[in-house]
């Protein structure tokens, strides 16, 4: 009996030993054995522009529920006056199509990101954002993307953008345009 409960353990450590290969680079349009992503932009809406990976695909520092695609999905924190829930939204082909974001600390925050592609490559991206408590505002931003050059792996390193923030309640707009790089690391080159 213990032979066979031994064995059963052994079994069981086998199988979930097996490593997943998760696809965290996939929310930044980016495929494969990535190690690392470096952006070069403008883009006054971009914080993070530098992104790390593990070797299973997972973002490093991160607490992101994933799939069994290994897909993210979303995550949830609550991180005692702050809640924040981010929820993922994939196309058939695992494209990513949709961003839901809440965000609540002074009052409630909701952004609503979706992304648009041809033939699959990424042309436009929108952002609607709603901020409400003692500061209300209310924009959305339309990303259109352009002349795309890719690295030997098939993921984009340079694209043209052109970017029009739109001030809801007033209408009042701003447009920019610009260069936007990237760098990528693979962890097997």
């Amino acid at each position: 009996m213990r032979t066979v409960l031994f064995l059963g353990m052994i079994l069981w450590g086998c199988v979930c030993g097996i490593a997943q290969e998760f696809k965290a680079a996939s929310l930044w349009d980016a495929y494969g054995d990535v190690k690392e992503i470096k952006y070069s932009t403008k883009d006054p809406l971009m914080v993070q522009k530098k992104m790390k990976f593990d070797r299973n695909g997972k973002l490093k520092n991160s607490v992101i529920v994933y799939n069994a695609d290994g897909y993210p999905l979303g995550l949830d924190m609550n991180m005692g006056m702050i809640n924040t829930s981010v929820k993922f939204v994939y196309s058939s082909d695992n494209k990513l199509t949709d961003v839901d974001l809440a965000s609540a600390y002074k009052g409630n925050a909701h952004k609503d990101i979706s992304f648009e592609y041809k033939d699959g490559v990424m042309t436009g991206e929108k952002i609607r954002s709603e901020e409400k408590g003692k500061k209300q505002k209310e924009w959305e931003g339309i990303y259109t993307f352009s002349n795309y050059e890719y690295d030997a792996k098939g993921n984009w390193i340079s694209r043209d953008v052109k970017l029009k923030i739109t001030d809801l309640p007033d209408g009042k707009t701003e447009e920019t345009a610009y260069k936007e790089t990237r760098k990528i690391t693979y962890w097997k080159e």
